[in-house]
């Protein structure tokens, strides 16, 4: 018995297109990960929703720990209040950026400001959240370079 096999891709073209693709697919998931966050934020769909006694009184001061904290642009939803955070959320080709203190809120880490401790209760915003943009793109991308 005799078996032939054939090859019906250039495995260089595949190898070397496969960076890119994950590229990509990292950053189409990352934007349904933002939405996904933004989403959770103004749903207030967080397990903590409180706000701690000594927050809702440094922002009538508009300050922690000495440094401006900014005029509330949402209202008193819970890491929305001025923007800065969920405005600034945004994809890369490496994933997605964050401010570091809404990663400390989704954390849940404390840490200090200007000499003062500030409690972060933990708000877990950020959930990877695979698009079906990024699966169809590297589907399609896939077959491509699967071609000879």
């Amino acid at each position: 018995m005799k078996v032939t096999t054939k090859i019906t891709y250039n495995a260089a073209k595949l190898a070397k297109a496969i960076p890119g693709m994950i590229e990509n697919y990292i950053q189409d998931s990352g934007e349904s990960t933002i939405k996904n966050a933004r989403r959770i934020i103004d749903t207030r769909d967080h397990e903590k929703n409180w706000i701690e006694k000594i927050t809702i009184r440094k922002r009538k001061e508009e300050k922690v720990g000495g440094i401006n904290w900014g005029k509330a642009e949402y209202g008193d939803i819970p890491l929305k209040y001025t923007g800065r955070l969920y405005d600034t959320m945004k994809t890369t080709k490496k994933g997605i950026e964050i401010n570091k203190y809404g990663w400390l809120h989704n954390q849940g880490i404390n840490s200090t400001v200007g000499g003062e401790i500030v409690r972060r209760p933990k708000r877990t915003i950020i959930k990877f959240k695979e698009g079906k943009k990024a699966c169809d793109n590297f589907e399609k991308e896939l077959t491509k370079n699967f071609r000879k």
